[in-house]
């Protein structure tokens, strides 16, 4: 056979239907034969029919020979192990002529041409890895059949190479608001300011929003950062004397009558006077201003005395209308407390004779009045971040002291060591705000903030030799490797203990002990938040919005209630380095009254969140995170459940097999209800729904999951019926292990499809750690993250450790540049 048959049988159908024949015979008549001698055979059979049927020039055609493959390169044959393979399991659908979904495996001139088929070798490998295919209703593989496939699919499409694996290249990255926020509170100390509210949210990419394909820049973007830092910086590093305070009283709310005036108005038609307290905030001088106009008459101008608290009065005239009202304005002094205020209309005129009657009435209008201070104040004493910041100035000149200010927090800033270069340029600020006759405070502040706006901050760059240079791969610097780990565990920048170890070139060999010891820190809080938050989809809960008329009991503390009891479990199961399975199917969980209540747990008093262990009915409901209303409730539409939602979760997020995306012109379950004309429980309307042949595929995998699931409403409370029928949770896998109940799947899931889970879960927090999507090539780096967490009972720690030590994370290789 050749290298060009595949293609020639997609011409000629019926030799692929003698070659199937071929083996049924040969199946019939010499069983026992082992594999490859039945191919022998086989090929005589064909080879002798195809010479009969087109001669021997067709013969001659095929007359080439396949590559030969060493033992190092392959461990398999296409034709004599794989092929016989897809043949008894796939070219029913995707050969012979058949391509369903679009895949032909049979269809290629070449065998040079059929490896090259990346994308489509990929979907077979994922597919045959995670028993999606065959489909379960069709006769299954052996295991080592989808070994032999699965291997050759490494070796020959993917060229995997586990001695030579290929660590991937990750672009460079911004930070993202959380990295972004995180890292200028642990630069700069200051817990309370959000130097992140004002910038945009993040795109994400595989799920996470620290993908660095898709953190952009733009110049609008830049400009928010420095505006960030400007606001940061002023806030900790206090150059100038606080700006005033500004008191404010109005005419409507705070004016009150004081002599022929009315309270509420600052009107005054005729004399008489107006007045207002002012609540000083403390001693000193402070501007006093009234916003006036009036309606002139007469030969006088308007004229208006203000008193105020403390013997301080002036009068004066009123030049401007009242369309276009003026300032009046006197210093005073003033000491803390209610001051009384008054203003007085004092030369009042009307003359109804007067042949214009707008010079017949001479009126006052008060609009406001406002107390700015107070004035001259000193500058504040520096704050305890000042402190710091300058702690290292040490004596000398205040150049030298610049230096080691502005070299200290740039080295903490930028993740690395600084150059006298780069830090001579920094300094050219400090000299700025001198020659401009700013303080040296305002000059280091000036120096700090272009630190914190530089790419060097704000982008996650690593330093390569040969970054266009495909085949060059290196292991970053001991630098980038704390950044690197120091964003996955804190998402935030290095603290000094791992700049200090990467300074010294010791961190490789310290890194489990950095590990253990990042891990028991207080930032690993980020994790959950921003891990969890973006695996499990608790950030959703944001955004839900239940219909309070369907479900009563949903209200704004409850959906805290809900996020804290999943952030809690996940957090101890990390830090307790308990079995990520637990994820799945466990005895305990998180709650307050008020969630208890919701489950309909008693036992439960106030609205601390503590460690439950659960009894065997609410373990049943509520063991792992399948029986969170978290979860349950983002996975829910506002008025009604979504079995179809929750069964794409589980499929996506617990089990990484997720259905294709819904095909356009799909009628949805609204649709489908009003068809019915009656009322059908969501298994009833889901069942019609899967009538439509196109529908049925993906449906028949998410579905019976989120049957399962129907005993929690849309906001994961238990219910035993559904439109006053009782609701039927059984059903089965996509890979055909049927389940009773919610509490049979959950068990199902965590025995079962446990090493499918973990897998998963390797794969997201590799996508997570890297700022990257899993790549074919990531598959070795895979498998000995796998073996080590099997090793050590699939415990949370261990996949953090295995991930920290893996080659795409220690490594890095160019790639080709592509105009």
């Amino acid at each position: 056979m050749t290298a060009i048959r595949p293609k020639l049988l997609s011409y000629f159908p019926l030799c692929k239907r003698i070659e199937r024949w071929g083996c049924e015979w040969i199946e019939r008549r010499i069983p026992r034969i082992d594999l490859s001698k039945r191919m022998i055979y086989l090929r005589f059979v064909v080879s002798g029919l195809v010479l009969a049927l087109f001669g021997a020039g067709a013969m001659y055609r095929f007359d080439v020979t396949l590559p030969s493959l060493s033992a190092s390169q392959s461990t398999y044959s296409f034709v004599d192990d794989v092929e016989p393979i897809l043949m008894d399991y796939c070219y029913d659908c995707h050969g012979d002529g058949a391509g369903k979904g679009g895949i032909k495996l049979d269809d290629f001139a070449n065998y040079e041409e059929l490896v090259a088929n990346l994308e489509m070798w990929e979907g077979v490998h994922h597919n045959i890895d995670a028993f999606l295919m065959p489909p379960s209703e069709k006769p299954q593989m052996e295991d080592s059949e989808r070994e032999i496939l699965a291997t050759w699919i490494e070796q020959e499409v993917f060229r995997l190479d586990p001695r030579n694996p290929d660590p991937g290249r990750v672009t460079i990255r911004r930070l993202n608001r959380e990295e972004y926020r995180n890292s200028v509170r642990d630069l700069l100390g200051n817990q309370h300011l959000d130097p992140s509210e004002d910038l945009p949210p993040d795109d994400t990419g595989y799920g996470f929003d620290n993908v660095g394909d898709v953190l952009s820049m733009s110049p609008g973007l830049f400009e928010k950062y420095a505006i960030a830092a400007d606001r940061v910086l002023s806030s900790v590093i206090r150059t100038r004397p606080p700006e005033p305070g500004r008191v404010v009283v109005s005419p409507e709310d705070d004016f009150r009558g004081v002599r022929h005036a009315s309270s509420g108005t600052g009107v005054l038609a005729s004399a008489g006077a107006v007045g207002a307290k002012l609540k000083v905030p403390r001693d000193g001088e402070y501007t006093l201003r009234i916003l006036a106009g009036a309606d002139h008459a007469g030969n006088e101008l308007p004229r208006m005395l203000v008193k105020f608290h403390g013997g301080n009065q002036k009068e004066f005239e009123v030049k401007a209308g009242r369309e276009q009202p003026q300032y009046c304005e006197m210093p005073v002094k003033a000491q803390r407390g209610d001051r009384w205020l008054e203003m007085a209309f004092v030369n009042d005129f009307y003359d109804p004779n007067n042949k214009n009657p707008q010079r017949r009435d001479r009126n006052l209008h008060i609009f406001r009045a406002e107390l700015i201070g107070p004035l001259n104040l000193k500058p504040p004493p520096p704050s305890p971040t000042q402190k710091a910041l300058f702690s290292v100035a040490g004596p000398g000149p205040e150049e030298d002291q610049a230096r080691r200010i502005v070299s200290t927090f740039a080295r903490k800033a930028w993740r690395k060591p600084v150059s006298k270069e780069e830090v001579d340029r920094l300094l050219q600020f400090v000299k700025l705000a001198k020659n401009e006759g700013d303080s040296f405070e305002m000059g280091i502040k000036l120096a700090l903030q272009a630190t914190l706006v530089s790419p060097h901050f704000l982008f996650r760059a690593e330093s390569q030799a040969r970054p266009d240079d495909p085949g060059k791969i290196h292991k970053i610097d001991e630098h980038a490797l704390a950044s690197r780990l120091s964003y996955f565990l804190w998402s935030s920048t290095p603290d000094d203990r791992l700049l200090n170890l990467a300074d010294a070139g010791k961190l490789r060999e310290n890194l489990g002990a950095e590990i253990d010891r990042m891990i028991v820190d207080p930032k690993i809080e980020a994790l959950t938040e921003n891990f969890a938050g973006q695996w499990l989809q608790l950030r959703n809960l944001d955004i839900v919005m239940p219909d309070p008329q369907t479900y009563r009991g949903w209200n704004r503390n409850l959906r805290d209630d809900m996020r804290e009891e999943t952030e809690r479990f996940f957090s101890t199961i990390l830090a307790e380095n308990r079995s990520v399975l637990e994820f799945l199917e466990t005895d305990f969980t998180f709650l307050n009254e008020a969630l208890a209540r919701h489950y309909g747990i008693g036992g439960i008093k106030g609205n601390n969140f503590r460690r439950v262990f659960l009894t065997d009915r609410d373990r049943s409901r509520r063991g792992g995170v399948l029986g969170h209303a978290s979860i349950l409730t983002i996975t829910s539409n506002p008025t009604r459940t979504s079995p179809v939602s929750r069964g794409n979760w589980v499929l996506e997020n617990l089990l990484g097999t997720p259905p294709p995306p819904p095909l356009e012109g799909i009628p949805d379950l609204e649709e489908t209800k009003k068809k019915a004309g009656k009322k059908l429980t969501m298994r009833q309307q889901l069942e019609m729904h899967r009538k439509d042949p196109i529908c049925a595929s993906c449906h028949a995998r998410m579905d019976p999951i989120g049957f399962a699931l129907e005993n929690y409403d849309g906001i994961g409370r238990w219910r035993e019926d559904e439109e006053g029928q009782k609701i039927d949770p059984i059903g089965q896998l996509y890979t055909g292990e049927a389940f009773q109940s919610a509490s049979d799947l959950k068990q199902l899931l965590a025995e079962q499809k446990g090493e499918a889970f973990a897998q998963n879960l390797a794969e997201k927090l590799l996508t997570f750690a890297l700022g990257r999507g899993v790549e074919y090539y990531d598959q070795p780096a895979l498998n000995v993250i796998h073996d080590h967490v099997s090793e050590h009972d699939f415990r949370f720690q261990s996949f953090i450790h295995a991930i920290a030590e893996s080659v795409p994370f220690q490594y890095r290789r160019g790639e080709t540049l592509t105009p």
